[in-house]
């Protein structure tokens, strides 16, 4: 293959199973630069690129090929899942500019992105929590060596934490903390008025202004069903992710806080790490980006089990939009909202504890829901005074 004819770039990708690998092509596919913080990934995007898997690459070396013909022609950018074969590959395009991009999660992130895989392949989590590969593969998750294991030599290496969105570039020093953070009691003021809740379960325990457990408890009562053993749950608004750790709490295999303000996410992460928990986070404004697809290996798309939109449709510039994007991508969505009467939403009703934001008529609700082939399994209150707010919940008929 002439000089020409090669990519200007390969980035040699590298990470562990559930690392983020497959996910990323579809991010890649789909167009998703908000999901992403990392340059050489956006760099792909805006220029195009060409996504090698590591089969190819099996493939390659077993037929005693060149690896300079995984490219084709035309193509700016080269992504080749590596692996083992990072060495390989940049001496193959040594005429290129090559780097090395490695992805890593916190292990315990990790290791539930691995479980939920077989549990979405239809084997019953506590049969998967025994299975000796399970077991085995934890084990094997890189330590402390794992930047001297990666390393090529005359590469550069940009390291990508993946557990949370938008992904972000680290700093090598921060890699062996990523992988393996240290445990410690996360710190939650006793003061409501630091954060919106300041109360959460994590663990079974119960953290904070304990004067709100009551009210909490109750709402989570109102929202959640009693086990969630396997579930995938998404919390949407979710500030510190309160209702996230309480379907950890009742068997989730995995759940997702989205927020948008940084003190709450921040918080989040930092329970998450302490405590080992399988909850992700992400910054994403439903204002102007989709909600993130559940994708899991050998899955184009996957739904969420369930997602909360828990006092958060109404501060939405398009209600209606949004509502449809959370039907499209889940298999039961949970609304609590201010409702009035009538057949359309509307702002300033008379006498709500909300009159800048939006209501929406149940039947409003319902009809919505139908477009998007759901039914309404119920119209509930929860533990508010006044009862200003319903929660929907609404269930995939097909």
């Amino acid at each position: 293959m002439s000089k020409s004819s090669l990519p200007r770039r390969v980035i040699i990708l590298r990470g562990t199973m559930a690392s983020g690998k497959s996910h990323l092509e579809r991010i890649l596919k789909e167009g998703e630069a908000h999901l992403l913080n990392v340059p050489a990934l956006e760099e792909a995007l805006e220029c195009g690129y060409q996504f090698v898997h590591i089969d190819a690459v099996d493939v390659c070396l077993a037929a005693k090929q060149p690896l300079q013909s995984l490219a084709c022609q035309g193509a700016e950018v080269l992504i080749v899942d590596a692996c083992i074969h990072a060495a390989a590959v940049a001496e193959a395009f040594a005429e290129c500019e090559v780097e090395q991009v490695v992805l890593v999660a916190p292990r315990h992130i990790i290791k539930a992105r691995r479980r939920l895989r077989y549990i979405s392949e239809g084997i019953a989590p506590a049969a998967v929590d025994a299975w000796p590969n399970y077991v085995r593969w934890d084990a094997e998750y890189p330590g402390a060596n794992y930047v001297a294991e990666c390393a090529v030599p005359d590469v550069q290496t940009t390291w990508v934490n993946t557990a949370d969105y938008p992904w972000v570039r680290i700093g090598e020093g921060a890699v062996v903390w990523t992988i393996l953070p240290t445990f410690s009691w996360p710190v939650i003021s006793e003061d409501p008025k630091d954060l919106y809740q300041q109360v959460l379960r994590v663990g079974g325990a119960w953290y904070g202004n304990h004067g709100r457990i009551p009210f909490e408890e109750g709402r989570m009562d109102a929202v959640l069903p009693e086990r969630c053993d396997g579930m995938t749950v998404m919390d949407v608004g979710g500030s510190e992710g309160g209702f996230c750790f309480e379907a950890v709490n009742r068997g989730a295999a995995y759940a997702m806080d989205l927020e948008i303000r940084q003190p709450q996410r921040d918080l989040a992460i930092r329970i998450r790490n302490s405590m080992y928990q399988p909850v992700s986070v992400a910054d994403i404004n439903l204002d102007d980006h989709d909600l993130p697809t559940l994708t899991m290996e050998h899955s184009e798309r996957r739904r969420w089990d369930m997602i909360l939109m828990l006092n958060i449709l109404h501060r939405v510039k398009d209600p209606k939009a949004v509502l449809q994007n959370a039907l499209d991508v889940s298999n039961y969505v949970v609304v609590e909202a201010p409702y009035c009467m009538g057949d359309a939403p509307r702002k300033h009703v008379e006498g709500s504890l909300y009159p800048e934001t939006w209501h929406f008529p149940p039947v409003w609700m319902k009809t919505v829901a139908e477009g998007g082939m759901f039914a309404v399994e119920s119209i509930e209150t929860g533990p508010y005074a006044p009862e200003q707010r319903l929660i929907y919940k609404l269930r995939r008929v097909l």
